[in-house]
Order: structure tokens, then sequence, then C-alpha cells
């Protein structure tokens, strides 16, 4: 798996909580204002790095244009709650 930083984990989460809640995903801007972010190039920037670690894909529309994004089986797992070991 590839290490994912604390960021990206909040935007996985927030565009996994995002696409359940409106069965879509966030536009680039809703991302941007969702984090406080006055640049829609860091929501595509962390976007970019996402997809290109596995975590989501892209959606393309029949004329080749980005209409959002899933979240792969690896970007489902790494948001998955992990049972938490009591020591002893």
């Amino acid at each position: 798996m590839i290490a994912i930083s604390p960021r990206q984990l909040e935007i996985l989460a927030y565009l996994n909580k995002y696409t359940n809640a409106y069965k879509c995903s966030p536009r680039h801007r809703e991302v941007s204002e969702h984090f406080g972010w006055t640049s829609v190039q860091a929501s595509l920037g962390h976007m970019r790095s996402l997809t290109k670690k596995g975590y989501i894909l892209p959606i393309v529309a029949a004329n080749g244009t980005a209409r959002g994004y899933r979240l792969t089986r690896l970007g489902r797992e790494v948001l998955r709650p992990r049972p938490v070991s009591m020591a002893a």
C-alpha cells in the first residue's frame, strides 16, 4: 500500500462522505471550500496524487472529460475502521 498523508486521508473521507450523501462526487470548488483553500488548484493537486496512489479513479464521460471521482477498493479499505488492541 502506498503511504497516504493525514490531509489526503481527510480528503478521501470527505469524498466518501459527500458521495454517500449526494450520490455524486464534489466539484473541486466544493472540496476547496470545505478545506478552506482559496484555489481549486490545491484540490486538483490532491486528487491527482490520490489517483496516482490508487485511492481514487476519475469518472470519465463518453467525450473524455472528467465528471468526478470514485473510491477504489484501496481507498475504501484505508477508510475502514481498524480494531483497537487492548494492552494487557
